[in-house]
């Protein structure tokens, strides 16, 4: 799984440490297998749906590729972290902990 308080890069990096992995035990990870990979992980977040489906718009089934894979939730991972910063800055969350302790 992929925690989205940590960087995109962190994914990518694991998936494709595992595709190394595959390399050295003589398997081979074709660009699907790596994407599935990442869709499972982004996915399994939750956070990431509108996403998804703008992701699968731009790119059908079995036209993907890994760098643009890679570059498209890249970008769409910069978006999410900048609005959880502004979030915070504007002081969204000190908000709705008060909420929280008032019972709201």
């Amino acid at each position: 799984p992929w925690n989205p308080n940590d960087p995109i890069e962190n994914l990518f990096k694991n998936i494709e440490d595992t595709a190394l992995f595959a390399i050295v035990a003589n398997k081979t990870f074709m660009d699907h297998s790596l994407i599935t990979s990442g869709k499972c992980a982004i996915m399994g977040t939750n956070l990431f749906r509108e996403e998804m489906r703008e992701y699968n718009r731009q790119n059908p089934h079995g036209m993907e590729d890994w760098i643009t894979f890679k570059t498209f939730w890249k970008n769409a991972y910069t978006d999410y972290d900048r609005d959880q910063q502004t979030m915070a800055a504007s002081g969204y969350h000190s908000a709705n902990n008060i909420a929280k302790d008032l019972g709201g």
